[in-house]
């Protein structure tokens, strides 16, 4: 068959034969309903401008089809290319038009194509070729029509689905159409999981498919295969999406259009849909025995998809996604029925199955969390974490366990939280009275109540667990400034009662509040326990002042402060007297005796002091140099690392340091710029020492060789 180029692209041309027929259009418009769906620029055109020459010219173009009814096979005329000619011509029947008075339309001239269709292999394959055959079958008539339909563009998706919706009961027959309707195949072929890119890969998906009807016969599935099998073809070859043909389909449905069959036509669609093997099986579940009220319940369902896709028929933004709810509601096999017919018969069918979506996973993860606590009664706040975390469409089983445990210690955390709160409402003049400020404590609830507010409100698993964790410190940090404000209450009233005269002689609270810190930061007392910090004040009545002073300042620890005070102590205590040993006798000349050095007991005293001062001095360097010898030998940085004013701080440490231990008055100087020239001075001496001992060789050489 020739093509031709038309719109951009080849399509078939149709030969004139010489085998015109005349027939009547009403009735060529009974067999071909989807000529009901018109071009209108064309019809309008026509309605214009009726004129003898157009349609003598270009008569609609009949192929012989044989289709399968309940009488049996019978062999019936649709139309290939024309289907809105034959419309208008429907319509005008028995009418004058003022523009056209000699023309009639009781008959209009058609041409029969079958035989050159017949011979074409993009419509008959070879396989397919019958001996004798004179018609065309449904399939192979659905070939042929695809070019011209597609042609129009903006009616092709709806008259696709009209033809596919006219033949499928003609491909599978009336009892198996009656349980899974064109609509179904159609629903089925559009699922974006099924591939239909090839004839391969969609006999692959087939494959995969347990059954497609209850109770369903080998023979009845490979009936229904082989008809999905041909619709997928034509609308491959179409080209169109699958998706949109399903919608146009849904939208023939909900229009009840006369194109498949009108209000009868429609019901039988639906009908068969409840039939189909997924509803069948939610029926069969829930009404087990109970055929009368499983029958009541489909026809309630066909009644509320009726209204549902006349409701969502209009072209509106957003209606084809809600039609496509509503069908996956009817296979979704999870839902129950009351679940279905909620989401079928609410205003928006995508809303509705939101929410119970969301409803289900809330009591999914709830039977979780029961298994997981053995817990009977939930608390509020478990309760609302698990409708945080389960308020999501989609929830993933390996993502339970995860969620349960996060809730369950978020709860815990919170019921803590919760207990503190209660105990410092209901402690708080006690809270007060042992020192705690009460802007602490109000603090503290007003931030652990937003803090909890926030768990509550999480909604995923990573917010949970982080707001969590983010209460249990702001608890933690709490507890510890309240712990230490009643422990600094404590040591003050300590401090109160033994420095009782000294805190008389000043009004300024310095005194009291730094003593206060240094007992709570010395690691060598234990600020808990009152008898060892009362000892503690104690030892430092008893310092010297410009030794407290020190204290005070941080400048030397306490333990240090009281090694020093007690030194003192024995250096102002008198020596004990001791019974005078007795003296030998001489044993040399008295005059001998009288020339040693006599040392005097002020002398005795002077060296016992320096001694004392220099175990003193000894303590005090030993109390600073240690810690820091200790920190500097935990960093490990190359010289080249370490900034130069670090460097000047070392280098001053190092002079003063180095004079203490050796009494050189610069070390440093001597490192930095005296080693340097001595390793210039050595460099050169050596180079000298070189350059001789080559002369004295050079000479040596020279004399044996004159000798």
């Amino acid at each position: 068959m020739d093509t031709e180029r038309r719109a951009g692209r080849e399509v078939l041309v149709l030969p004139e034969r010489t085998l015109v027929l005349w027939r009547d259009p009403t009735e060529l418009l009974r067999d071909n309903p989807a000529a009901l769906i018109i071009n209108r620029v064309s019809y309008d055109s026509m309605v214009a401008s009726p004129s003898e020459a157009r349609y003598m010219s270009s008569p609609p173009h009949i192929a012989r089809v044989r289709i399968y009814t309940p009488n049996g096979e019978v062999e019936t005329e649709l139309i290939i290319d024309g289907l809105t000619r034959t419309k208008f011509a429907a319509d005008h029947k028995g009418q004058i038009l003022q523009a056209a008075p000699n023309m009639k339309f009781d008959q209009i001239r058609v041409v029969d194509i079958t035989d050159d269709l017949l011979k074409d292999e993009s419509i008959v394959p070879e396989k397919e070729r019958q001996k004798n055959q004179t018609s065309l079958t449904l399939i192979q008539y659905l070939r042929a029509v695809i070019p011209w339909t597609v042609e129009h563009q903006a009616i092709a998706p709806e008259r696709i689905a009209g033809h596919l919706i006219n033949s499928w009961r003609g491909m599978v027959g009336d009892d198996l159409a009656a349980k899974f309707p064109a609509l179904a195949a159609l629903s089925f072929i559009a699922n974006q999981n099924i591939d239909i890119s090839t004839e391969r890969g969609f006999r692959k998906s087939l494959a995969e498919q347990e059954r497609f009807i209850v109770d369903e016969k080998s023979e009845e599935k490979e009936r229904l295969e082989k008809a999905l099998c041909d619709i997928a073809e034509i609308i491959r070859k179409s080209g169109l999406l699958r998706g949109i043909v399903a919608e146009s389909a849904y939208s023939l449905i909900g229009t009840k259009s006369a194109v498949i069959g009108g209000s009868e036509g429609a019901q039988k669609e639906i009908f068969g849909l409840l039939h189909s093997h997924s509803f069948e099986s939610k029926l069969r579940r829930e009404y087990l025995n109970r055929l009368a009220e499983a029958e009541r319940v489909r026809i309630e369902f066909s009644r509320a998809l009726q209204e549902t896709f006349a409701r969502l028929s209009a072209s509106l933004p957003g209606n084809e996604s809600e039609r496509s709810e509503a069908r996956r509601a009817l296979n979704d096999i999870s839902l129950n029925i009351e679940q279905t017919l909620q989401i079928i018969t609410a205003g928006s069918p995508m809303k509705k199955s939101n929410e119970i979506k969301v409803d289900l996973n809330r009591q999914i993860l709830k039977r979780y969390y029961h298994g997981l606590t053995k817990k009977g009664t939930l608390t509020q706040d478990e309760k609302m974490l698990i409708n945080n975390l389960g308020g999501h469409t989609n929830l993933e089983e390996t993502k339970l366990p995860g969620m349960a445990e996060d809730i369950r210690t978020a709860a815990t955390i919170l019921r803590q939280s919760r207990q503190w709160q209660d105990n410092l409402r209901n402690g708080l003049d006690n809270m007060v009275n042992r020192g705690v400020g009460k802007d602490t404590i109000e603090q503290a609830l007003a931030s652990m109540s937003q803090r909890q507010e926030t768990v509550l409100s999480a909604a995923t698993e990573g917010a949970l667990s982080e707001r969590a964790r983010l209460l249990q410190k702001t608890v933690a940090e709490f507890q510890e400034k309240v712990g230490r404000e009643i422990l600094q209450f404590e040591i003050g009233q300590i401090v109160a009662t033994v420095m009782e005269e000294e805190l008389k002689t000043t009004k300024d609270l310095y005194l009291q509040k730094r003593l206060v810190t240094i007992i709570i930061e010395d690691r060598n007392v234990d600020a808990t326990d009152k008898a060892a910090v009362t000892r503690w004040i104690q030892g430092f009545r008893a310092l010297d002042a410009h030794v407290q002073k020190e204290v005070l300042q941080g400048s030397i620890p306490m333990a240090a402060a009281i090694r020093m005070h007690k030194v003192r102590q024995s250096l102002d205590r008198p020596p004990e007297a001791k019974p005078p040993e007795a003296v030998p006798v001489p044993t040399v000349p008295f005059q001998l005796i009288e020339d040693y050095p006599q040392i005097s007991p002020e002398e005795i005293k002077h060296r016992r002091i320096e001694r004392n001062i220099e175990r003193l001095q000894r303590e005090v360097i030993e109390a600073h140099l240690e810690p820091a010898i200790r920190i500097l030998a935990t960093l490990d940085l190359a010289a080249e690392e370490v900034p130069l004013p670090v460097k000047k701080i070392l280098g001053d440490a190092v002079r003063i340091i180095e004079k203490l231990r050796s009494g050189h008055p610069d070390v440093v100087r001597v490192m930095d710029k005296d080693y340097n020239n001595l390793l210039e001075e050595t460099a050169r001496l050596r180079s000298m020492i070189a350059t001789i001992q080559r002369q004295q060789a050079d000479r040596d050489t020279y004399s044996g060789q004159n000798s």
